[in-house]
């Protein structure tokens, strides 16, 4: 399980890989470079299933001298032989298929020229690849999150028109982006779909590919929690690539295809704190969510009310990142007293009983504020809203 993702337009072309390694039903690490590369023409970012990986390598170095800028996405000697070898894998008939893929790309220094294009294969039935043209794709566990091809895309092209021959910074935009997608499908995304929340980051433009090294550091503040400082980097260091912590002085050794050997313990790299952050899953009502995020700040008040539904991996529920507003309100001259009332809470889920979800559905933007309304619909109003004990419910 992984996420790959590409944003391809013009002669340029940038990417985003995760470092997870899932095994079903077990551990999982952040250990993994997905990249694989060739005779510094070459390159594959690598999903799916890893023993399949491990075998196509040295097919592939077995036809490099072959392949070329005009078959390497064409039948020829690469998909040939990695058809050949992808057929040849035996499958149990009570089991699934295994299945791996990728995106790659061969350039030519010469002419300042790449092609870019997609890998999908499936054991005992052959291997395919398909030349990609501009646009956005996503591979691996991450594909599943409903529209997130279309919501990169849309951005991306927004950006790219903005400053269209700064690739650094469409680069960035795509990391911020996919990170913003899956957190919005709760914390708990990141276990479940098998993804690290920290990624590599990558750039193609004309005939030169770099692997961004990166180190970045600074803070999450909040008017409902603490600080949360940051400095973790990834990098090569004697000549191995390392993802370090710098605040802990953590460092994970970064290891490449051939060099991989299981683990059966976790080890997760999480500088940033999202895989502990809010997951509003457990208030579901059937294959509905809602949650609310109020800001209170000295006399100003912000709550907002979302709505949103429900997708699976593998039998498990995430929130559909594509949330619907369902209300909002904005104070800007509460007096302290009234304020007091109002916690901080950011993003917290809402316990709402089933027969009360039409009605809360259809009353909440006009009865947002109204305090007795709220509680009679909402099970946990208390952690929003605690006035004194003597106060009156409005």
């Amino acid at each position: 399980m992984t996420i790959l993702a590409m944003y391809r337009w013009e002669n340029n072309a940038v990417f985003v890989s995760d470092f997870r390694v899932s095994y079903d039903g077990k551990n999982q690490v952040d250990v993994l470079s997905k990249f694989i590369t060739f005779d510094n023409r070459l390159g594959i970012f690598t999903a799916g299933n890893l023993e399949l990986w491990k075998g196509a390598v040295p097919i592939i170095q077995s036809v490099m001298r072959e392949v070329t800028m005009d078959n390497v996405a064409e039948e020829g000697p690469l998909q040939l032989a990695l058809t050949r070898y992808t057929e040849s894998i035996p499958t149990a008939r009570d089991k699934p298929r295994l299945k791996y893929g990728g995106i790659g790309f061969m350039l030519d220094e010469e002419t300042g020229t790449n092609i870019v294009f997609s890998l999908e294969g499936e054991a005992s039935r052959g291997l395919r690849i398909t030349p990609l043209e501009d646009g956005c794709i996503v591979m691996g566990s991450g594909k599943n999150i409903p529209m997130i091809e279309d919501r990169l895309g849309a951005v991306l092209n927004q950006h790219k028109a903005e400053q269209p021959d700064n690739v650094p910074e469409i680069e960035s935009k795509l990391k911020g982006e996919v990170t913003d997608y899956i957190t919005r499908c709760g914390a708990s995304a990141y276990r479940k779909l098998g993804i690290s929340p920290v990624f590599a980051t990558s750039r193609l433009a004309a005939g030169g590919f770099n692997m961004t090294g990166i180190e970045t550091h600074g803070g999450s503040f909040s008017t409902y929690g603490p600080p949360r400082r940051y400095h973790y980097s990834f990098q090569r260091i004697d000549g191995q690539m390392v993802l370090q912590n710098h605040l802990t002085n953590r460092v994970i050794v970064v290891n490449e295809i051939k060099d991989y050997s299981d683990s059966e313990v976790d080890v997760l790299f999480d500088p940033l704190g999202l895989m502990g952050g809010v997951d509003p899953i457990p208030c579901a009502v059937g294959d509905t969510v809602y949650f609310m995020n109020q800001w209170v700040e000295d006399d100003f008040l912000d709550r907002t009310v979302y709505k949103t539904g429900i997708f699976y991996f593998k039998g498990q529920p995430m929130c559909n990142p594509n949330y619907q507003q369902l209300a909002n309100i904005i104070m800007e001259e509460l007096d302290n007293p009234e304020a007091v009332p109002y916690v901080n809470t950011g993003d917290i889920g809402l316990i709402i009983p089933a027969e009360k979800c039409s009605s809360f559905e259809a009353g909440i933007s006009t009865q947002i504020l109204n305090h007795t309304w709220m509680a009679e619909h909402i099970t946990n109003y208390d952690k929003f809203y605690d006035p004194p004990a003597d106060s009156a419910g409005n």
